[in-house]
C-alpha cells in the first residue's frame, strides 16, 4: 500500500492518527482493521495493568 499525505491537511497529531485510521480501515476492510485495533487495545490495557512507566498507548479517532 502506498499513502501520499498532503502536509497542508495535517495540522496536529490527531489529524495524522485520524487519517491513518481511515486509510487503514478502508484498505484492510473493517473486519481485519477491527482485529488489529483489538490487539493494540489489549496491549495498551496490559501495559497499564502492569504499571509500566514506558508503556504502549494507542488511540483511534
Amino acid at each position: 500500500m502506498r499513502l501520499d499525505i498532503d502536509g497542508a491537511d495535517i495540522r496536529s497529531e490527531s489529524d495524522m492518527r485520524a487519517l491513518l485510521s481511515r486509510v487503514l480501515a478502508r484498505a484492510l476492510g473493517e473486519g481485519e482493521f477491527a482485529k488489529i485495533r483489538d490487539v493494540l487495545l489489549r496491549v495498551q490495557s496490559q501495559d497499564e495493568e502492569l504499571g509500566w512507566q514506558d508503556r504502549f498507548t494507542v488511540s483511534f479517532e
